[in-house]
């Protein structure tokens, strides 16, 4: 049985991640402008992206494109990672051989990561299928009812971009952890303290976030794959077209908004965790 301070631990990270979650439906807007200069043919800048939003959906109808699968995914995620960012952690350091992590200090970064991933992968690739679809799409209700009629008859399209998703989350959870973790170790040492001051945080934020960016030419495969009517269904396939067609810049399409959110993710996530490891430890 889990002692009741095992249960509180769990239902604050479980809060705290559900606030997170809801305060995520500010980001909304980067979010539908990342996937859509994900989406076009050819790399367009922010402000040519914007009015074509503008001009296709107007202004309420470009901020509320793939609102509902795409704020119930962001609620959703939060819940559960902060519980899973700590429970997991400890289940292997209390289950890994000493031997073994004595020789392999970051195993269970890895390993927690690649655990999450795959717990995530499974949430949220139906929650990011729609929502891509509903983004690259016309009318709102007339591309609700036909990706709605497409799952019906087809189920597998729900998870239509799932190895692409997989692929991202576990580099994405593998570079947050370990950086994450490097990074507190680092400003610890420095300052020979361990209770580290807001803006240490912010600075291990900051280069959380950027390192996070090496995600994003899977980020721009995936939307290639769940966009509506794909040219492919092969992760490899769809990478190799879009640096064929649009070389370098075409796997970073939309990195603006997209390194602003893994900003905003990191500074939240990196308070939160520490606050709740140093409560809970």
């Amino acid at each position: 049985m889990l002692e009741d301070k095992s249960y509180a631990k769990y239902v604050e990270a479980g809060y705290l991640g559900l606030l997170r979650g809801v305060f995520g439906l500010v980001e909304h807007p980067l979010d539908l402008l990342k996937t859509r200069m994900q989406a076009e043919k050819k790399v367009k800048p922010v402000w040519q992206v914007c009015k074509d939003i503008y001009r296709e959906k107007g202004f309420f109808g470009g901020y509320t494109a793939g609102i509902v699968p795409n704020g119930l995914r962001m609620t959703l995620k939060h819940v559960y990672r902060y519980p899973l960012m700590l429970e997991i952690p400890s289940f292997f350091k209390r289950n890994i051989p000493t031997g073994f992590q004595a020789k392999h200090p970051d195993g269970e970064v890895w390993a927690t990561a690649l655990s999450i991933a795959s717990i995530e992968t499974l949430i949220i690739c139906p929650l990011e299928r729609c929502k891509v679809f509903l983004m690259t799409s016309g009318s709102q209700i007339n591309s609700t009812r036909t990706f709605l009629h497409l799952c019906r008859t087809q189920y597998s399209e729900l998870f239509r971009g799932m190895q692409a998703v997989w692929a991202r989350q576990v580099l994405s959870w593998g570079s947050f952890l370990y950086t994450n973790k490097k990074g507190k170790e680092w400003e610890r040492k420095r300052l020979q303290t361990d209770e580290l001051p807001f803006f240490s945080l912010m600075r291990v934020s900051l280069l959380t976030g950027l390192v996070n960016s090496i995600c994003m030419p899977l980020d721009v495969a995936k939307t290639s794959l769940q966009k509506r009517n794909p040219s492919s269904d092969n992760l490899g396939i769809t990478l190799v077209k879009i640096y064929k067609d649009h070389g370098i810049q075409g796997l970073y399409a939309g990195w603006q908004p997209r390194v602003v959110q893994y900003m905003i993710h990191s500074a939240i996530t990196v308070v939160l965790l520490e606050r709740l490891e140093k409560k809970y430890e």
